[in-house]
């Protein structure tokens, strides 16, 4: 279809200038107006064909009234007389096809739009993201502000959380057991704990063994 309007758009750009210039059906002076006319089509041939999404589908309508335009002003300017020239016939038959054309290629231009992540994967990623947090002990204290729970430095100790009433409330006192004294003290006079020991192993000689079980 580019190709196509490409290939009428060229034409008809030639054809008016040489029609224009008198190279073809007619003499005189040159016709300005159709010079013009010519020069603009083949402007709007190389940016129709350079151009690419959005813009290409601006240039696209920019020709179409450009040729709708030319197509309907020259039955307007030259009456009836318009009929009777074959090479402005042509030319007309030539800015209809395009016309046509350049409306049925509109939806060619779309862009295709990428349809977002679906919600389970967004979701999954989030889930992970937060475990590996909770894994390696990152925002522990950030997830702890964010709702609003207040933890102080201690052995064990109670959590107070922001607005609730609690008669656990006071400050903990640390559970570790007193022992630094009594480690101290074993130190320095240290006490075995008795052990009474069976031999299991048999005598080497006899009477040995007759000892054992007297």
């Amino acid at each position: 279809m580019k190709a196509l309007i490409a290939l009428l758009t060229a034409a008809t750009g030639i054809l008016h200038l040489l029609v224009g210039f008198n190279m073809v059906g007619g003499s005189g002076a040159t016709n300005w107006i159709l010079v013009l006319n010519g020069v603009g089509y083949l402007v709007l041939l190389w940016l129709f064909w350079t151009s690419s999404g959005s813009r290409r589908g601006t240039i696209r309508w920019i020709l179409l009234a450009y040729t709708l335009i030319t197509l309907v002003g020259y039955f307007i300017l030259n009456g009836s007389a318009g009929f009777q020239s074959t090479v402005g016939l042509i030319i007309k038959a030539i800015e209809l096809l395009l016309i046509i054309l350049l409306f049925l290629d509109r939806g060619s231009d779309r862009v295709a739009v990428t349809a977002p992540a679906p919600a389970a994967t967004r979701t999954g990623a989030v889930v992970s993201s937060e475990a590996y947090q909770a894994a390696s002990g990152i925002g522990a204290a950030s997830s702890a502000a964010a709702i609003g729970v207040s933890v102080r430095e201690g052995a064990i100790q109670f959590t107070r959380i922001v607005g609730a009433n609690s008669a656990a409330s006071a400050l903990v006192i640390p559970s570790n057991a007193p022992l630094d004294a009594e480690t101290i003290e074993w130190k320095f006079n240290p006490v075995c704990t008795a052990a009474v020991e069976k031999s299991t192993i048999a005598g080497w000689f006899p009477f040995f063994n007759a000892g054992n079980a007297a």
